[in-house]
């Protein structure tokens, strides 16, 4: 009997400490929190399923916070796993607009089904990181909603853009097609919304081109006065306007003026000066041979402000002097006055950028004093006077930006004004009576020099050309160098070809069949000459004779 109760006892026992083992294993593994079961030992506690309000999964996130809450988020469209890395939305209300901090891995939306537009740009506002794709219906047109272009029917009802144009915060153009956009709607638009660019087509007097137009064109079309201020009334409508042809619209000058001073473009129209039509449009306006005089000359500077873009008045042979005329090109910085000066038996335009006897008749003289026109061509950059009667350079100071220069066979003995070309490269001036080329050491782009046959003593020329390595060419026949000052020449000069026969053609060997001798002849267009035979044999093979 007592041995059966000892083993009820003990069994109790046992029970007992089997129970409490248990409770200690239980609350060990598992904690409590609003009646659910959170095991201590998961990383993650799982909720999804359950009906579980945000504040609920926030107090269990802050009570365990090395844990990850795993539940569903109560949309207005439908629940969604609080682990979801993107998301597809029909419908979205301002009161979700929190609930997206919930879903900690969220990378994208996709919400083109959903049309509550205030609600998507609060969404896209309060989170901007999160790649959302969503659109505005515009005029039928689905407009992504962060387009920053839209290209749109010009028939869009006025109060639809007004109304979710605000909805398109990226935009800044928005381009309408299919006709053109009534005043009233352009009107509404660049008021409602001053920071977006609009482009439109524009309709004024029967004329139909876009708002971004550069030029409008309503020539042959009769205009009448109320034209005139329809068109003035909206010329702002096109801000990128630069020209307006009114050509045959039989408008007065102060009608011009008017249309002028409504855009600031350049009026197009045709007026006749003296017997010739000429457009306002001109680049350039040539009267030659009509003899005006000065009274025609004060025609043209009265009429000059019709020409905004006039960059060149030719008068050659107008009857006008060329004091006059050089006081008229002063007068007007911005406008080229050109004519035509005489000397000798030979003229230029002071415009022209050449000059050589050969391509009129070589043999008219011509006479050092009868060069100071060419203060009047400027341009000039490049000059043959070779075989002439000239004795002083001094002209030379008017043509700075000669290239090539040819004044062979002249009876210059002074040089000086040559030391002032700074651009000059080429430079042929054998047989003549130069006895000091020292001012050659001052032309720095100078590469082509031929010398020959000059007074200057060998001594003096050598003293110059040591101190010119630029030379790539120098030609010097009849030079007297002794054999020393040859090997100081070509020990100064290694990389200048010569040629130094002591009575070689000037033109001999190589010098008319280098490509610098062609390109100083095409520049004058005149023919390629032949070179002297000296230095060349009989199959035209090249000799450079050094001495």
């Amino acid at each position: 009997m007592r041995s059966s109760k000892t083993r009820i006892w003990w069994g109790i026992a046992a029970l007992v400490l089997l129970l409490a083992a248990a409770a200690v294993w239980f609350f060990c593994s598992y904690s409590v929190s609003d009646g659910r079961l959170i095991a201590r030992k998961a990383d993650v506690i799982d909720l999804r399923g359950e009906d579980i309000s945000a504040q609920e999964a926030e107090a269990l996130a802050a009570k365990y916070p090395d844990k990850t809450v795993l539940w569903d988020v109560p949309l207005s469209g439908g629940s969604r796993p609080s682990s979801a890395e993107s998301l597809s939305l029909s419908s979205l209300s301002a009161d979700d607009i929190p609930l997206f901090a919930c879903f900690p891995n969220l990378k994208s939306i996709d919400a083109s089904g959903c049309a509550d537009y205030e609600a998507l740009l609060a969404l896209r506002s309060a989170y901007p990181a999160l790649d959302l794709t969503a659109f505005v219906t515009v005029g039928g047109k689905a407009v992504p909603m962060d387009a920053q272009r839209a290209v749109l029917r010009a028939d869009t009802p006025l109060a639809e853009l007004l109304e979710t144009l605000p909805f398109l915060p990226e935009l800044y153009r928005v381009s309408f097609t299919g006709g053109a956009v009534s005043y009233e709607m352009q009107d509404a638009l660049t008021a409602a919304f001053p920071s977006l660019s609009f482009r439109w087509d524009v309709e004024v007097l029967g004329v139909t081109a876009s708002s971004a137009a550069k030029e409008l064109s309503f020539a042959g079309q009769a205009l009448t006065a109320q034209d005139v201020d329809t068109l003035c009334d909206n010329l702002f409508r096109f801000p990128a306007l630069e020209r307006i042809d009114l050509t045959g619209c039989g408008l007065t000058a102060e009608q011009i003026k008017a249309v002028r001073s409504a855009s600031g473009a350049v009026t197009v129209y045709e007026l006749e000066l003296f017997g010739k039509t000429v457009s306002t449009d001109a680049l350039e306006l040539d009267f030659s041979g009509i003899r005006m005089g000065l009274s025609g000359a004060a025609v043209i500077e009265e009429a000059l402000g019709e020409f905004p873009l006039l960059e060149k008045v030719v008068l050659c042979d107008c009857g006008i002097s060329n004091e006059d005329m050089a006081a008229l090109n002063d007068r007007h910085e911005n406008v080229r006055f050109v004519w035509r000066v005489y000397f000798s038996e030979f003229s230029l335009r002071t415009d022209d950028t050449n000059f050589i006897a050969a391509r009129v008749r070589n043999e008219f003289p011509i006479y050092s004093y009868e060069l100071e026109v060419l203060k009047y061509c400027p341009d000039l950059q490049a000059l043959d006077l070779g075989h002439k009667n000239i004795t002083s350079l001094d002209f030379l100071r008017y043509v700075p930006h000669l290239k090539y220069l040819i004044i062979v066979e002249n009876d210059v003995n002074d040089i000086t004004p040559i030391g002032e070309l700074q651009e000059l490269t080429y430079l042929e001036m054998f047989w003549t009576k130069c006895e000091d080329i020292s001012p050659l050491q001052n032309c720095k782009a100078l590469t082509d020099l031929n010398i020959s046959y000059i007074y200057c003593r060998p001594a003096k020329c050598l003293e110059t050309l040591v101190n010119m390595p630029q030379l790539e060419r120098l030609w010097y026949c009849g030079n007297n160098l002794n054999a020393e000052q040859l090997e100081e020449l070509q020990t100064a000069l290694p990389d200048t070809e010569m040629y130094l026969a002591a009575r070689g053609e000037p033109t001999g060997s190589t010098w008319r069949e280098h490509p610098h001798y062609f390109e100083m002849r095409d520049f004058f267009g005149m023919y390629y000459m032949a070179g002297g035979t000296n230095g060349v044999d009989e199959n035209g093979n090249q000799i450079i004779i050094t001495g």
